[in-house]
């Protein structure tokens, strides 16, 4: 957490301006900021419903035929829902997909379910795993909150029903931008096979260290989703140096984490700056040196990548398929012919 007065990211501030992060609009000679969907009020696709499944129900989105809606309710009532893939994994293997915010959807965090269903899982299915893309709380909640509780819930149903109902043994989790955040959070909470964090925010010392920066943006565009969670984030924690902070700090809870994970960051990352997984990378390797029990971790660092390459760049999905192959009894390498853009 960022002392106030520090500047643990100095020139965090020039790099945005610099660089020109697309949610950093600059204001001024004549410039205005760039249009973003008001999604907050998006009306939900058309389900229907096809049955209900052990605490939960499946339906039906029209329009979308290799998935289906799988939704479970949390003990405190409230749900949570995402696209499970129909074709069932050859390995029983699940992977839970998490994206990031839906500031670019018009249609809001669903949208970006779907999204993260038909591309990145596409590529994980290719490989025999099963996918469920789920779409987590975002305006209305912090960061590391209702976010992190979505998918701690789902975790939950599925040691308890789940894997059987979906017919598989092992789970996974790639999460993406705010995706990997709760991944990481979630990551110290419950135990799955193994992670992956693309692109996270570790720990909030950028936040706090930009925080007026952020609070302006947010307040542009109070109908979006995904900017109307980061002013909910500003708010629920509170200025810099506030205490409460240290909830989104993972770095400082590295020996907490449960299962092996893999961090990927672009080193020309202006979002979520790579100084987050440099932060992480550096108190893994302290707390190994103190033979302080913590899972195995993989840093990959990409030196041209930026935040969207992680997400998009087809040899980092091949490489993350790659590294969740390694748990598998039997990896089963697929030929990549006929996948498109994946290349050894």
């Amino acid at each position: 957490m960022v002392a106030i007065g520090r500047s643990r990211f100095a020139g965090g501030l020039l790099k945005f301006v610099l660089l020109g992060a697309p949610l950093i609009p600059i204001i001024g000679a004549g410039c205005i900021p760039p249009p973003l969907p008001d999604n907050l009020e998006a009306d939900a696709p058309h389900r229907s419903l096809l049955r209900e499944a052990p605490r939960a129900v499946v339906r039906q989105e029209d329009g979308v035929l290799d998935a289906a809606w799988l939704e479970i309710t949390r003990d405190d009532g409230k749900a949570v829902g995402g696209y499970v893939s129909l074709q069932k994994s050859p390995r029983g293997a699940l992977v839970l997909l998490v994206d990031g915010a839906s500031t670019f959807q018009e249609t809001g965090s669903d949208a970006q379910a779907l999204t993260f269903h038909r591309d990145f899982g596409a590529d994980l299915r290719a490989f025999g795993f099963r996918t469920w893309s789920l779409s987590v709380q975002e305006c209305g909640t912090a960061y590391g909150q209702d976010d992190v509780d979505d998918l701690v819930a789902v975790l939950d149903w599925l040691d308890d029903v789940g894997l059987e109902a979906l017919n598989v043994e092992r789970v996974y989790i790639v999460g993406y931008s705010t995706g990997a955040t709760v991944t990481q959070i979630a990551s110290q909470r419950r135990k799955v096979t193994a992670a992956v964090s693309l692109a996270g925010l570790s720990q909030p010392d950028q936040l706090e260290e930009l925080y007026d920066v952020y609070r302006w943006v947010s307040d542009l565009y109070p109908h979006n989703a995904g900017l109307c969670k980061l002013a909910d984030t500003l708010a629920f924690y509170g200025p810099p140096g506030s205490m409460a902070w240290e909830a989104l700090d993972s770095v400082s809870h590295v020996t907490e984490f449960k299962h092996p994970m893999l961090f990927v960051h672009g080193m020309r990352d202006i979002i979520y700056f790579p100084e987050n997984t440099l932060a992480m990378e550096m108190a893994y390797l302290t707390a190994r040196g103190r033979r302080a029990g913590v899972p195995e971790m993989t840093f990959k660092y990409l030196p041209e990548g930026e935040h969207y390459t992680v997400r998009s760049d087809p040899a980092v999905r091949l490489s993350v398929i790659r590294w969740l192959e390694t748990f598998e009894p039997d990896p089963s390498p697929v030929p990549l012919n006929g996948i498109p853009g994946l290349k050894e």
